[in-house]
Parts: structure tokens; sequence; C-alpha cells
């Protein structure tokens, strides 16, 4: 029996695992869920880039032919993904969300959503509604719901491994080569979404600290963030509240991999002196 041929009980060899193992732990699998976290993060926040040697020089990484500097950022996070199996430990699902945090108002502040009319709404209310919040652990508790999200990201890799492991190594460059395109169509993606503006306004200098995005990383459920605020309506209207887009999709030797974005149709905000009536 060939080294990568299954074994008796129907199940690939110690060997083929080893090699499948190699494309997540070593190979381009890895550094796809890490390239693609901070091509998201880099155009969401404000990032703290790794730096080394004497001078302090930024380190890049240019997988996939696309530079970007390594970030201080989740790094912790992100170690999840560096101890992955093809079989055994598969990867989790990679979530990053987008968000506002209104506990960053002060006294006699209040954050407002702008709707195609440019009336205002109450974010705080509108989030801690009582038929909006009743399912989330926040509402539950009584405590009051702080932060509103404004985009979820989904990178996760589907499927099984191939049926003959034996055969991914000839598939290697072709794999790497649409990767490129799926990078590219991801850093695309991160600047037409209604967020980026937003996003873009709050690495400049004295912006409200209620209007800086920020972000935030977990490994399979984006219920370990709490309250899910990402479909409460802000503001009354006919249109719809979100939009589910599928990135792009790779067919790799163990699984395919997938990229997906969940957004707020409207991200106009503004923090304001708080009025008896912030509708109006």
């Amino acid at each position: 029996m060939a080294a990568g041929a299954v074994t008796a009980q129907g199940g690939p060899t110690r060997d083929s695992i080893k090699k499948l193992d190699q494309i997540i732990q070593v190979g381009c699998l890895t550094n796809a869920y890490s390239k693609a976290g901070t091509l998201i993060l880099q155009e969401r926040m404000q990032v703290s880039p790794v730096l080394v040697g004497k001078k302090l020089e930024k380190r890049t990484s240019r997988w996939f032919q696309l530079d970007t500097d390594d970030i201080e950022d989740f790094r912790e996070e992100f170690r999840v993904w560096k101890t992955c199996g093809s079989f055994e430990n598969r990867p989790p699902a990679l979530i990053i969300e987008t968000y506002l945090d209104t506990s960053r108002l002060k006294s006699g502040q209040s954050l407002v959503a702008l709707d195609e009319n440019g009336k205002r709404w109450d974010v705080v209310e509108a989030i801690n509604s009582s038929d909006q919040s009743s399912d989330s652990s926040a509402g539950r508790q009584g405590k009051s719901i702080t932060h509103v999200v404004l985009e979820r990201w989904r990178i996760e890799l589907k499927g099984a491994p191939t049926d003959d492991p034996e055969d991914f190594g000839p598939l290697l460059p072709t794999v790497y080569k649409k990767a490129i395109v799926l990078m590219r169509s991801i850093y695309t993606t991160t600047g037409i979404l209604p967020a980026w503006k937003l996003a873009r306004n709050s690495k400049t200098k004295g912006i409200h600290p209620a209007l800086t995005t920020r972000c935030r990383v977990s490994s399979g459920d984006s219920r370990a963030f709490g309250s899910d605020t990402l479909r409460t309506p802000l503001f009354e209207g006919r249109g719809e509240v979100i939009t589910d887009y599928v990135v792009g999709d790779l067919e790799v030797p163990v699984g395919r991999f997938y990229v997906s974005v969940c957004y707020r149709n409207q991200c106009a905000f503004q923090a304001i002196l708080a009025t008896p009536n912030p509708k109006s």
C-alpha cells in the first residue's frame, strides 16, 4: 500500500494527515487567515505595527503579492490558527466585527444615526429597546448595551479534505494564485462598504471617541462578543438593515476557504449634545 493510501479502516494514513496538516500549519492556509485578518483590521482601526531591529523598522508580510505590515493587535487571538490540523483540531471560523462604542459618550452627549433624509435617531435608545435587547445576554441582566455592530466578517474552512491527499502537491501553485485574487478582493471590498468612510474618518485627529471604529476578533462564534446588534434597526424605514455578501471562496486540498461579510447598509453617525428629542 502506498504511503498516502487509505488505511484498512478506510481513513488516510498518518503520513497523509501530516502532509495535509502542513498546508494549514506552515503552508498558505495559515497565512491566508493572517493576511485576510490584517487586511480587514488595518482598514477599520488604528493598528500598531510590529517593530523589529535596532532601528525599530516595520516588519512586512509579502504573502499573496500584497504587502501589509505585521501588527501587534490581536496576536494572541490569531495563535488559534497556527496550531490547527486537517482532520483533528480543524481551524474554527475567524470572526471580525467592526463596531462603535457608545460608552465613550460623555454626560449630556448622544450618538445619533442619520437616515436617508438626514433625520436623527438615538442609537443607544434603539439598541436597548425592549424588543431588540430581550434576547441578548445584556438585556436579560438589565445592563445597558453599548456596542453597535457595523460589520461582521467571517473567514472559514468548510468541507472535508481531499480523498487523495497525495495529489495535492501539484495543485498548490494554482491554489496560491487564486488566493492572490481572493486577498485582493478582500482589500477592495473593505474600501466600498458603508463603514469605510466612518473608519477612515475615525483615524483623523480630534474625532469623537464614540465615532472611532473599533474591532474585535473571535474564533468560531460571534456570540462570544455578547449582544448582537448588527441586525438591530436604528431608525424607522423600509430598506433592509443589513446585507450579506460573499467576498469569495477558494478550493484547497483540505476543504473550501470562504470569506463573507454581513454589513449595515447605513453607517452615518454623529455625536451631538443631547436634546429632549434627539430624533428631531
